[in-house]
């Protein structure tokens, strides 16, 4: 992750089931913050063969539920 003074490394991501891609969490993010990240593809020798940049805000945060506008209750009885 990207700013302050220097880079934040984040958890080493996880390749999801057995598809081409890979996923990363990142935590302790502010809402309605602009943030800025890095991932870096690097080989065995951990030298960086591809670089990208990229930015995302985060969403407001969630409060409460609205109130429902209605309400239905659902009595079952089971005759045998």
């Amino acid at each position: 992750m990207l700013g302050g003074d220097k880079p934040r490394r984040l958890l080493d991501p996880v390749q999801v089931h057995d598809y081409t891609f890979f996923a990363v969490s990142v935590f302790d993010l502010q809402p309605i913050t602009k943030y800025e990240f890095r991932a870096e593809f690097v080989d065995t020798r951990d030298k960086v063969i591809h670089r990208e940049e990229f930015s995302g805000r985060t969403r407001k945060e969630l409060g409460e539920p609205p109130a429902a506008l209605k309400e239905i209750h659902v009595v079952c009885s089971l005759m045998i």
